[in-house]
């Protein structure tokens, strides 16, 4: 009966290390802005640790800039939550730090609900486009929408954890190149295009690392794949520079 229990036991660990990775959280690093004519919103997030992401929302208007909130993502056995702390609050009602668990993902849109909570109950995280931060803060009854555009910061490098592949190269008319490859690091199930020549890390190195997980240290950015000079004929879209690799240990 032990035995069973422990391998039931561990099965579920595995299934839900499985979900995690899964879930890319990961997308929700770096900084993010939101600008009318009399204000600027920035969230800014970090990784913090395995699975686990800190933020601060920053508020800037004539008057200055303050930090009005500040947020967690973590895994809490085996469900993600999205925790926030509201800095200006009301002295005769404070609240503390508010929850909300993830009740539904797909295609990159995150759902984070807490029925108990006055409002919001429900916040939708929406990255379905890569540039932006679409959410929706709602109760049922009333809502209000946000949309953040990504920062990109060509200088800030992250360790992440994940894997490199490498696959042919196809051209534009559908033709494979002998010997020519395209290499990329996944993270949580994403792809990301490695910009070789603008990173530290080389193909060989590449190489040694193929199909393994490992932790690399990244920069994330959006542009040409292939050339520096948008005259020339490239494609286009996200894409990391390498730094350094090393082994993933558990």
């Amino acid at each position: 009966m032990k035995k069973l229990i422990f391998t039931l036991l561990f099965l579920l660990s595995v299934a839900a290390a499985k979900a995690q990775d899964e879930i890319p959280t990961h997308i929700i690093i770096g900084w993010w802005t939101m600008e009318t004519a009399e204000d600027t919103t920035s969230e800014h997030w970090v990784l913090a640790g395995d699975e686990t992401y800190t933020g601060m929302t920053l508020y800037t208007n004539k008057s200055g800039t303050l930090m009005s909130e500040t947020m967690r993502l973590f895994y809490d056995n085996g469900k993600l939550k999205y925790c926030a702390t509201i800095m200006e609050q009301d002295p005769a009602n404070p609240q503390g730090e508010i929850c909300f668990t993830l009740t539904s993902y797909k295609d990159l849109v995150f759902v984070f609900e807490n029925p108990a909570h006055d409002f919001p109950k429900k916040i939708t995280y929406d990255f379905s486009d890569y540039n932006k931060c679409k959410a929706r803060v709602e109760d049922g009854t009333k809502s209000f929408d946000l949309e953040y555009k990504r920062v990109f910061d060509f200088y800030s490098s992250r360790e992440m954890r994940g894997k490199f592949i490498k696959e042919e190269f196809v051209n534009k008319g559908g033709r494979k190149l002998d010997g020519v490859f395209d290499y990329f690091f996944v993270i949580q199930g994403i792809k990301y295009f490695v910009k070789i020549r603008a990173g530290s890390v080389k193909k060989d190195e590449i190489d040694r690392y193929l199909g393994q997980t490992v932790k690399a240290d990244v920069t994330f950015l959006q542009g040409l794949w292939d050339a520096d000079d948008d005259s020339y004929q490239s494609r286009y879209g996200k894409y990391v520079t390498v730094q350094k690799i090393s082994p993933f240990e558990q």
